[in-house]
């Protein structure tokens, strides 16, 4: 009878532990997909760069759209300000490089990835610290010690750090509003070129290209459509820019020749 006890307590034992497995690999595979849950959006950070944002800022518990929004008035995104020992999209000062590769391994700020790790960081540091958005914007601007002053006079927010939110703000709702691509769509649209489709039969041409379906057909598509703008018709056109990641549906007047 204790064997078969210790039998079945064996097996119990071995299904609870798988059980725990699997709830654990769930929620993990959950948390790495939330992490690229926003869309590619048109700003002047290219598509790279905005996947590897989102996450960076989801490891260290940062606000995407914080993130987008300090990168944008730190250095509006260029990624290869100097200005008075501060580098990057981040704006970081040298004096945190000790720091940061101690730390997370960021050697080099000019290197926009580990400018973006290196930023996010600091500002998981500062929240660890302060807790709110705007102490934190405060510190990450003025330093602790200039932040801390501004807080002895009563003084909780600054010009910096309400633009930083206002833009916050205003990522959130662009994010919020913009078509959600998944990745493989990114992937797909940035390996894109310029193009338009015939209305007609559907074919995908290049800029320049007229399609050499029936002249017929589209001369009496046109007399049925009558009206003044005969001989003119609306492409449908999906454009990527190489220096700027756009995803957006285009209306081109295209006249016939």
């Amino acid at each position: 009878m204790k064997t078969i006890i210790k039998v079945h307590g064996r097996i119990l034992m071995t299904f609870v532990i798988s059980f725990i497995a699997f709830c654990a690999s769930a929620v993990s595979a959950y948390c790495n997909t939330d992490s690229r849950t926003y869309p590619v959006i048109d700003i002047l950070l290219d598509t790279e760069l905005q996947l590897y944002t989102q996450d960076i800022a989801h490891s260290y518990g940062i606000s995407y759209p914080l993130a987008l929004a300090v990168m944008e008035q730190e250095s509006s995104f260029r990624t290869n300000v100097v200005s008075c020992g501060n580098y990057g999209l981040f704006q970081i000062n040298t004096i945190n490089l000790k720091h940061l590769s101690s730390t997370i391994g960021v050697t080099d700020l000019t290197d926009p990835q580990q400018n973006i790790k290196g930023g996010c960081f600091l500002l998981k540091e500062l929240f660890d610290k302060y807790g709110t958005e705007s102490k934190v914007l405060m510190a990450y601007n003025c330093g602790e010690a200039g932040a801390k002053r501004c807080w002895n006079k009563n003084v909780f927010e600054t010009d910096f750090s309400k633009s930083v939110l206002n833009r916050k703000a205003k990522y959130e709702a662009l994010l919020i509003t913009s078509n959600n691509v998944n990745i493989s769509e990114r992937k797909e649209v940035a390996s894109m070129s310029f193009y338009h489709t015939c209305p007609y039969c559907g074919s995908n041409l290049d800029p320049a290209e007229r399609c050499d379906c029936d002249n017929n057909d589209k001369q009496k598509h046109s007399s049925d459509e009558g009206g003044d703008n005969i001989g003119d018709y609306e492409i449908e056109q999906l454009f990527y820019d190489d220096t700027r990641t756009k995803r957006k549906a285009k209306t081109i007047k295209t006249s016939k020749v």
